[in-house]
């Protein structure tokens, strides 16, 4: 094999090695003043991003204007003519020799791609103007798709789905959580990542979509038409004994009012105590984190994120004007991450409530994302959050004061319900001792 590849190496006749590199050299030079042009038109907006499994975004300004960003640095005026050479020559070796027709845009987004990959970040990423699409609307607004909450399963490697909303075409057509998904539309979505699994089930609203999902080793096939969804990430109910329950799925631009509207339903309706749920929240929208915060704890700071390199400190903080100051359980376990972190770290810092489960993910750092003029965006890890006390919980994850794996109560292979998760159970009897 090696021997083959050298020779086709050498068969790259001058002729076809000069025109390759004169368009390999245009299209290097475009490829530049894109990358400059991009950066000069950056908008001035931004959210930090900290998705767990290919997931999700707190909001704060970018660090510096695009001109200061373009003054520092830009490929232009950094890429050696060596570089260049070799950029130009591998172009050249795939317009000869690649056996398909090559989309010029798809290279170019791979290349911006790749930019970014070169970081050895797995937070920093890239974004095609039809995924930052798909990114903004998972933190803000409406979609066109079917109500599921999904996650990635380690261990089948295809997405799961996590939770299903009601009224939906999703629980319309019998989905339920620990289904996994192994086709949408014809697609085979294996080794496909989370956000990939996503952008192809969200789509025009009235359009129907097609998935084949497993469950106890049944493949079923459902036809669903996509709706107009609004996105929601409070649920909740009233338990026995003046006990409220509370899950949040993840937290965005409206969590916070959402979580406000159960919780003064249910003290309406006489709860004296309340578990909030953040187990399988992979983060999100750090200000919807910091709201619900803010409705709970007294004055004081929530959190704050330091930007590492020029160390900027911003705190995010609780007013007097509400607290809720009844017994409360926070729930968390492996897949609570990013915003799910600190809002339990907070709970931990001002002796609020107790935390129940098992180590939560651990991630500490916080993205900046950028959107460009031309609808793609960027985003980069900026810097680290800290808890009220001063404490980082990247890549180590909170241990919650009581450690219990969860467990259906009705047996492994029961159907998932409130009354039989010993983690609730457990909850609800430490919320009735206090």
């Amino acid at each position: 094999m090696e021997d083959l590849e050298t020779k086709q190496e050498l068969d790259l006749h001058e002729g076809d090695y000069k025109k390759g590199v004169l368009t390999g050299i245009l299209i290097s030079a475009a490829v530049v003043l894109l990358i400059a042009a991009a950066l000069l038109l950056v908008r001035q907006y931004s959210y930090r991003n900290t998705q767990y499994s290919g997931g999700t975004s707190s909001s704060a300004d970018a660090s510096g204007d695009a001109e200061n960003i373009v003054s520092e640095l830009t490929l232009s005026n950094t890429l050696s003519e060596s570089t260049l050479a070799k950029l130009n020559y591998i172009y050249a070796v795939i317009n000869k020799y690649y056996y398909e027709d090559i989309n010029l845009d798809d290279l170019i987004d791979g290349m911006f791609a790749g930019i970014v990959e070169g970081l050895g970040d797995k937070y920093s990423e890239y974004y095609t103007a039809e995924e930052y699409e798909r990114l903004s609307e998972k933190t803000s607004g409406s979609y066109g798709g079917i109500g599921a909450l999904f996650g990635m399963d380690d261990e089948t490697g295809y997405p799961t789905v996590m939770f299903v909303y009601s009224d939906t075409p999703a629980e319309a057509a019998g989905l339920e959580a620990g289904d996994y998904v192994i086709t949408v539309d014809d697609t085979d979505v294996a080794g496909l990542e989370l956000e990939e699994v996503i952008a192809l089930i969200r789509g025009e609203v009235g359009t129907d979509i097609t998935i084949s999902y497993v469950r106890d080793d049944e493949v079923n096939t459902v036809i669903m038409t996509r709706e107009e969804l609004e996105l929601s990430t409070v649920t909740g109910q009233m338990l026995d004994d003046g006990v409220g329950y509370i899950r949040i799925t993840s937290f965005s631009n409206a969590t916070d009012e959402q979580f406000a509207e159960y919780a003064d339903e249910f003290l309406d309706e006489g709860m004296t105590s309340l578990i909030i749920d953040l187990r399988n929240n992979g983060g999100g929208i750090i200000d919807g984190a910091a709201g619900v915060l803010d409705y709970l704890l007294p004055e004081g700071t929530v959190v704050y994120t330091v930007e590492e390199r020029d160390s900027v400190r911003k705190d995010y903080t609780s007013d007097e004007e509400t607290q809720l100051d009844i017994p409360l359980v926070v729930l968390v376990n492996g897949s609570s991450a990013s915003a799910s972190e600190i809002f339990a770290a907070a709970i931990r810092d001002f002796e609020w409530g107790t935390l129940l489960g098992t180590t939560t993910y651990g991630k500490g750092v916080y993205q900046s994302t950028i959107g460009l003029s031309d609808g793609s965006g960027i985003k980069v890890t900026s810097g680290k959050f800290y808890s009220p006390k001063g404490n980082n919980f990247d890549g180590v994850g909170i241990e919650p004061d009581v450690v219990l794996e969860y467990e259906n109560l009705a047996g492994e292979d029961a159907d998932y319900s409130i009354e039989n998760d010993n983690q609730i159970e457990k909850a609800i009897e430490i919320l009735l001792n206090e």
